[in-house]
């Protein structure tokens, strides 16, 4: 079923009330529809509503340039709404990634109870591509702890060891189905009594620790190229492209290099990034963005400096040629 509403606010909205009645729901946005979306993704957090968002970013702010692509909004994703809960962030590259990590995280969210973040962009949002096949793509439906029958109280919000209630839905045996936008307790009623609320708070939190394990099993750092290269390349989303590419004629000029892709940005792989970049002597970025966001979160989580960094922020797309003489730029140095 495919439902469009008259603003972002009411498409989020009724997206979460669709899957707190049991629907697996996804809704499209870009940056400006986004920051309408920011409170009702902080609804989400708090009240553990699954819920998946393709966020397609195009240049901006504002209006910027609305048929024009960029990934300015990293940094805006990974922090949107007030307060701190759990997300999933994950930034396909291509249309086959996009493809596989929709279905992925529709399965993430359900599993673990928080909203997800599709970070693709205008280039990927509405070019056309083509492949030969769909093998490998299919992911097999997982919609966590969901129960059918409640034999005993139920608690919206039991507190558990991986933070993942027991999730009923409206109309289930026995069950009164709470959900509430503001602290509460175990069965969902308002609460501002300290002590409920650190609960409640370590307790959403909790999942983190199970959700990187759990992002392990979808490769969330791909590598290509020289794995043994002391120069890497590494990039995010739509630019693999270009970069891929650009390998080619890179490697015809004999230039070794190691590709590193990050594909999950929340929670963050960072055994798994620092795994990809051991022994790299030369790191080099490359985003459609003019503050390299991607750096300054190598920076935040695992504390790794890139040597040069690559962008074009013009709300075009990077070509191959644009990759290479940057990078040949960079080796002649």
């Amino acid at each position: 079923l495919a439902y469009q509403l008259e603003s972002e606010i009411a498409a989020i909205l009724t997206g979460l009330g669709a899957s707190y009645a049991g629907a697996r729901v996804l809704v499209g946005t870009s940056g400006p529809g986004f920051s309408l979306m920011a409170e009702s993704l902080g609804f989400a957090g708090m009240a553990e509503i699954p819920i998946v968002i393709v966020l397609a970013q195009r240049y901006g702010p504002s209006t910027g340039l609305p048929t024009h692509t960029g990934q300015g909004d990293l940094r805006f994703a990974m922090h949107a709404s007030q307060g701190e809960f759990p997300r999933f962030i994950v930034a396909p590259g291509d249309v086959r990634e996009t493809i596989y990590y929709t279905q992925v995280l529709l399965n993430l969210t359900e599993k673990f109870q928080v909203p997800g973040i599709i970070l693709i962009d205008r280039c990927l949002a509405e070019s056309y591509f083509t492949f030969d096949d769909i093998d490998g793509l299919e992911v097999d439906i997982d919609r966590g702890k969901i129960v059918e029958e409640v034999k005993r109280k139920y608690k919206r919000y039991e507190i558990t060891d991986d933070g993942v209630s027991p999730l009923a839905f409206p109309g289930t045996p026995n069950a009164v189905v709470r959900i509430n936008s503001h602290e509460h307790d175990e069965e969902g009623i308002s609460s501002e009594d300290p002590k409920v609320a650190v609960s409640m708070s370590d307790k959403r939190l909790r999942k983190l620790k199970f959700m990187r394990e759990e992002i392990k099993k979808y490769t969330p750092v791909k590598v290509y190229g020289d794995k043994e290269s002391k120069n890497a390349i590494i990039f995010w989303g739509s630019v693999k492209g270009p970069v891929l590419d650009a390998y080619r004629l890179l490697e015809r000029d004999g230039i070794s290099c190691r590709l590193v892709q990050i594909l999950f940005f929340s929670p963050f792989p960072d055994s798994e990034v620092l795994d990809s970049l051991k022994g790299a002597e030369m790191i080099i970025s490359v985003e459609n963005n003019a503050t390299s966001q991607l750096v300054s979160v190598l920076r935040e989580f695992v504390g790794v400096s890139v040597s040069y960094r690559v962008n074009k922020y013009d709300g075009r797309p990077f070509t191959p040629i644009d990759v290479y003489e940057a990078v040949m730029k960079v080796m002649r140095k």
